[in-house]
């Protein structure tokens, strides 16, 4: 009997802690509100390839004389590469990665190191823009059950 390992990614708690600040090239300086939805992993089965995604966003409210169009990057996290991110619980490490799309082709970074910046929203409307990460843990690794995480932070420039 083979053990799940439950994986949570929580981006939400890594990222922004203070209003954005939007429009400032312009000279105004509009703050912006960021909220973050967490990427939550189902319990992890190594050999179960369809298992092994989850959706995260991130929102932008402006008011209404700003408009969001912020470009956005995401660190490589502990593993320092953006095309082999790992969460590690102890000494054990869960290989997954960011995309920028549900094909999971576009690793999502700062434009180095064959990653892209996130720099279109999935929804956008006057004042609010919606940007859609996808995540998926690798299929074929034996690792204990436990805790995974990474250290990410990201940075959005107006």
């Amino acid at each position: 009997m083979r053990a799940l390992t439950p994986v949570v990614l929580a981006l939400a708690c890594l990222w922004l802690e203070a209003p954005a600040r939007a429009g400032a090239s312009e000279g105004r300086t509009s703050s912006c509100h960021v909220a973050v939805s967490p990427l939550v992993f189902p319990p992890y089965d190594g050999l179960a390839h369809d298992r092994s995604s989850a959706i995260g966003t991130i929102q932008v409210d402006c008011p209404p004389d700003v408009e969001p169009h912020p470009r956005i990057s995401i660190s490589p996290g502990r593993s320092g590469y953006f095309a082999e991110r790992h969460m590690t619980s102890g000494n054990e490490r869960l290989r997954y990665n960011l995309f920028l799309e549900p094909s999971h082709l576009r690793v999502i970074g700062d434009g180095t190191g064959g990653s892209e910046a996130i720099t279109a929203a999935s929804v956008h409307s006057p004042g609010r823009a919606v940007f859609t990460i996808y995540g998926k843990i690798l299929p074929g690794q034996s690792v204990s059950p436990g805790q995974y995480s990474d250290d990410l932070t990201f940075q959005m420039e107006f």
